[in-house]
This record gives C-alpha cells, structure tokens and sequence, in this order.
C-alpha cells in the first residue's frame, strides 16, 4: 500500500470523478455535465433517556436514509454528448407517473474515480424527490437533482473501518 507522504497525487480529485447511472456497476453509464455532486446517509437513532439522568443511558440506530444530489448542465436542442446521459434526462414524466401511480426506480448511481477506475460510493434504486432547471442571465441553464436510495456503500476497493463494536 502506498503512503500518501511517499506520492504527491495520494488523493483522489474531483476533476477525476464522475457520476454514473445504470443497473449495476457493470453497466452503468456516465452522466454528463455533471458540476457536483453529493451521496448522503443519516442513520436515524432513538434516545433511550431516563428520568435523573442529563445523558441519554443509549442511542441505538432504527434506520437509514440516503439522499443522492448532482447539479449539471444543459445541452443545446440536437447537441449529442455520446454515450453518456444528461442531467435533464433524469426528470421523470408526469403524465406516465399520473397513469402508472408510481415513480420510476434507478437501479444503481455511483460515484466513480475515472482516474484510477474506483467506485467511491454507491447506492440502489433511486426515486426522484426533486428536479429543478435554474436560469440566470450570466450563466449556463444547470439541472439540480436529488434522490433518495436504498442503502450507500463504499466502492469495494475501499475497507469499512472495524471501528464500530
């Protein structure tokens, strides 16, 4: 294992890192234009308080949330970016979600290290909470989206830490 004092490129930049969406790790395809993004867990606790006591004598977690944000860029109508989705793709159309009575699912996003060809983070089936398209007079059109998924990993080439007991 390389120590970060012994390489000066130790860490990972995001200039190198892109989100990508698919059904699974395998197939999963770059979503383009992407400015920034974020996957965010909170682990949800009870407080087992008790009468006499300034502290809470246990917290214990009763479930996980995780939310997915990326912010990314509007492509002229007739441009094509290839093989790779775009930002505005992921808003999921009304009328099918009205006549189906449900919202559509994304298999699989990750964050991916192009640089070193590394999965930093992952998690499944993705429902859409928000979308919105901003516009200002001096800048481009940007898409922000978010979502709630199922689970987040670490990328396998990353351990979990046997910190917790």
């Amino acid at each position: 294992m390389v120590s970060y004092k012994s390489i000066g490129n130790g860490l990972v930049t995001g200039v190198h890192c892109v989100v990508r969406a698919g059904t699974s790790a395998a197939t999963a395809k770059t979503v383009g234009l992407v400015s920034e993004c974020s996957i965010r867990k909170q682990v949800q606790t009870q407080r087992a308080e008790v009468v006499g006591e300034m502290l809470p004598v246990s917290i214990d977690p009763t479930g996980i949330s995780v939310n997915i944000t990326f912010r990314g860029f509007v492509l002229k109508k007739g441009v094509s970016f290839g093989d790779m989705y775009t930002p505005i793709e992921f808003n999921p159309d009304d009328d099918s979600m009205i006549q189906s009575q449900r919202v559509g699912k994304i298999p699989y996003i990750e964050i991916y290290d192009k640089n070193s060809n590394t999965i930093l983070g992952a998690t499944e089936w993705a429902v859409i909470t928000s979308f919105e398209e901003s516009v200002n007079k001096q800048g481009y059109v940007s898409i922000n989206c978010s979502f709630e998924g199922i689970g987040f990993l670490n990328g396998t080439d990353y351990p979990t830490t046997a910190l917790y007991q």
